[in-house]
């Protein structure tokens, strides 16, 4: 399976491209890393609606969103920019950022 490039980083707030939930990204996957049970499920019900499923290889992101207080896992053709800087408001964003610098959360931890 040939990789895609991921177009959103950690630290970015995003917004979901149709049921509108906003978040910050914690985490990356780039391509689908849950239960292949989960992913079959979701395109089962898509297809019921008349949609398109979706491709497992393009990156999956998890985001902490204040709108739900969960943590969310939604695939890159979901997602959109949010280019209003607000401020999440989810109880673990001290957790894994420090600080917010230009609207973006500065991770705690970084990975080199």
């Amino acid at each position: 399976m040939q990789y895609r490039q991921a177009k959103y980083a950690i630290g970015q707030i995003v917004q979901h491209r149709y049921l509108g939930y906003r978040g910050v990204i914690v985490d990356v996957d780039y391509a689908y890393a849950l239960d292949q049970a989960v992913l079959n499920e979701v395109n089962a019900n898509l297809s019921n609606e008349g949609k398109p499923p979706l491709e497992a290889d393009q990156p999956f992101y998890v985001i902490l969103s204040g709108d739900t207080q969960d943590h969310l896992y939604i695939s890159e053709v979901n997602l959109r920019d949010y280019d209003d800087f607000l401020d999440v408001d989810h109880e673990e964003i001290p957790q894994y950022f420090q600080s917010v610098e230009q609207g973006h959360y500065v991770p705690r931890f970084s990975v080199h």
